[in-house]
C-alpha cells in the first residue's frame, strides 16, 4: 500500500535491561514495530543502558510521570518493580 501512514507510538519499556526487555527490543525491531519515541526504565538500583535501533538508551528508574507521557507501558520487570 503506497502512502499508507502507519500510527507511531510513544513507549516505554519498564525491565528494558533485563533479558526479558531485551527480547521484547529484538521484536520490535525485527517486526518494525511503530515507534515514535521511546523510554527505557529498569529498578534504578544499577546504571545500565540497552541498545535499540542502532542508539544507546539509558535505563534510569520508573517515574509516574515519565511513564505517563507514554501511549503504551510494557511491564518486563520483576512483580515488586512493576507494582511501585
Amino acid at each position: 500500500m503506497r502512502g499508507f501512514m502507519t500510527k507511531k507510538y510513544k513507549i516505554a519499556v519498564v525491565g528494558a535491561s533485563g533479558m526479558v526487555g531485551r527480547e521484547l527490543l529484538e521484536l520490535f525491531q525485527k517486526r518494525k514495530f511503530p515507534v515514535a519515541s521511546v523510554e527505557m526504565f529498569n529498578s534504578g538500583r544499577n546504571i545500565s543502558s540497552v541498545k535499540f535501533r542502532g542508539k544507546t538508551y539509558k535505563c534510569r528508574k520508573p517515574d509516574l510521570a515519565a511513564l505517563k507521557k507514554a501511549e503504551i507501558v510494557f511491564f518486563v520487570s520483576t512483580d515488586e518493580i512493576a507494582g511501585k
